[in-house]
């Protein structure tokens, strides 16, 4: 894709009805030229009553920006006389001063005049009004984040090093990769993250469907009976030797872990006496 403006998936869609649509009515127009609702459905991909209300909502966006340049004028222009008037020399009679009033009671007649001619002629503007964000109220000045092919590469990348390097991907491992390899990836926090990573399919899952019943009689009798035996060879000084017990549980996975959309994420260990790392 060429450097420049990036666009959302839904946003290019919508760019590309409209090539479509003008590569299709270059030569031989299909709808009217005068037939503007029509022509806008096809290209757009609406009904015809949502034409109809941003045509509404376009007007009255431009009539406020029109209203609001022209009171801000309004407002500058009085500012200006009467910083003039201040500036008077205190010596003018009376009746000189009522005089300077007329011609300024005038010119604001005349303001007004051509401020309701400006409104009138608001559909020759060139301006295109700009539209009310629809964002929550909750998130207010926070833009949202969007996701190009090449971050979305560099999640799934990231997570399938972990992967090759024997260490359960973690969304705080995962994070702090990201950040340390990518300059300025959007993503920033440990729950933005989580969210994206579901929506790239990637399922956070047990491990093992597997239940370990560690409170029941046999498991508490063996263990108490391992422990009695253990205490009379410490008491009669005998020589114990342990099993390494790292290596023993070398084979144990996480409880919960990662998986991304073919399943992949849990470390088999049946070979060696590598240690994984769960940290």
């Amino acid at each position: 894709m060429p450097k420049g403006k990036e666009f959302s998936k839904e946003e290019n869609t919508l760019l590309f009805r409209v090539i479509l649509f003008v590569d299709f009515e270059k030569y031989d127009p299909k709808i009217p030229l005068y037939n503007i609702c029509d022509r806008l459905q096809a290209m757009l991909g609406v009904s015809h009553r949502t034409i109809m209300k941003l045509r509404q909502e376009m007007c009255q966006l431009a009539f406020q920006q029109v209203t609001m340049d022209i009171e801000q004028k309004e407002n500058e222009e009085e500012q200006q006389l009467e910083a003039r008037s201040r500036r008077q020399s205190t010596s003018i009679v009376a009746d000189t001063q009522v005089n300077q009033n007329i011609p300024i009671n005038v010119s604001k007649k005349g303001r007004r005049r051509s401020a309701a001619s400006s409104i009138t002629t608001i559909g020759n503007a060139v301006r295109i009004p700009s539209p009310i964000s629809l964002k929550k109220q909750r998130n207010s000045g926070r833009e949202k984040i969007v996701l190009t092919e090449h971050a979305e590469d560099q999640i799934r990348y990231q997570f399938h090093s972990l992967l090759a390097s024997k260490k359960y991907p973690t969304t705080s491992k995962l994070l702090t990769r990201l950040l340390e390899d990518v300059p300025n990836f959007p993503i920033e926090s440990e729950t933005t993250l989580r969210r994206f990573m579901h929506r790239l399919s990637f399922k956070y899952k047990k491990s093992s469907k597997r239940s370990f019943t560690l409170d029941t009689t046999s498991f508490v009798t063996s263990r108490a009976k391992y422990f009695r035996h253990l205490n009379d060879l410490r008491i009669n000084d005998v020589a114990v030797y342990y099993h390494d017990e790292k290596w023993a549980n070398s084979n144990e996975d996480q409880r919960y872990i990662w998986i991304d959309e073919r399943g992949k994420g849990r470390l088999r260990k049946t070979e060696g006496k590598d240690e994984l790392d769960f940290s």
